[in-house]
Formats: structure tokens, sequence, C-alpha cells
């Protein structure tokens, strides 16, 4: 159990530390909506880590708290503002797997120096198939402010980039 924490930590300041190397997307990003980052957020009073890495539509997404693994089946982005959405294949509480997710982001600029960009994030949000509209083929409109929340994220990056941007 602690190596795995261990592990979604490591794997969530890799995704951070890779970000941060470079402000533009990669080649090849640049004809695809592409969410990826991590990094950690306090929601509630509980420190929460994440990674995220979807590109047009697939991907995956680990949250450390219930040690969450999920498939990206959608990506939906407006702007600086992205919404992922899938099925969890994996959680310490078995009864959410098969359960649809969705996660807010919102990229406010590279991290510099000791501030982290003011990165944006939302809890990640749990539903029952079918519970959730479209999901798990179509995500809702990537709007903020259908987000149960959004919390600034205490470390990591995070980077929305629209297709043809």
């Amino acid at each position: 159990m602690k190596r795995l924490a261990v592990f979604l930590l490591l794997v969530a300041a890799l995704a951070a530390a890779g970000i941060a190397y470079s402000a533009k997307p990669m080649p090849g990003f640049v004809n695809a909506d592409t969410v990826f980052g991590g990094g950690e957020f306090t929601f509630a009073g509980v420190a929460r880590s994440f990674s995220v890495s979807a590109t047009n539509g697939s991907g995956t997404l680990v949250y450390g708290i219930g040690q969450i693994v999920a498939q990206i089946t959608c990506v939906n982005i407006s702007g600086t503002t992205a919404v992922v959405g899938g099925t969890i294949v994996s959680a310490a509480d078995a009864s959410n797997v098969g359960n649809l997710m969705e996660m807010y982001f919102v990229d406010n600029g590279s991290p510099s120096g000791s501030s982290v960009g003011g990165d944006q994030v939302s809890p990640i949000e749990i539903g029952a198939p079918g519970g959730f509209g479209g999901l798990p083929k179509t995500c809702p409109a990537a709007d903020a402010s259908q987000a149960a929340a959004l919390d600034s994220l205490d470390a990591g990056d995070i980077v929305v980039h629209a297709k043809g941007s």
C-alpha cells in the first residue's frame, strides 16, 4: 500500500517536472487536443495528487486519493480550460471500478521560480454509468464554472493545448 502511494507521488512529481521543462507543446501535439500535467492540491483540508496525460480523447488519469486510475475516453477544451472524462479501471475501493469520472483543469500559465503559475484543478467527480450525460464518449463543455470546485495547485503544472492553437 505504501509503495503504491510513493509510486503515485513519484509519477505526479515526474510529470510536473517534465511539463515544467517545456512551455510549448512537442511536435505532433499541435494538431491535437492535449491535456497533460501533474501535481498536488488541497481540497477540504486533504492533500491530493494527480497526473493526467490525454491526447484527442484518449489517455490516463492517476488520482492519489483512493488510488484511482482512469482510462480517459473524452477531452473537451475551451481556451485554457479542459475537462476530461472516462472510466475508472482501478481503485482502492473496488466498488468504483467501472464508474465514470470527470475532472476539470485550468492552465493559467507556466511555473516561474517558486510560483506554480496559478493552475487550477477540480477534485475527481465520480458517478455511476449513465450518470454523466454523454460520458464516457462525450465530455461536458469545458466550462470551469461547471466544476463542483476548483483549487489552485500547491505544486506541479497543467498544460492545456487546443488543436490548432
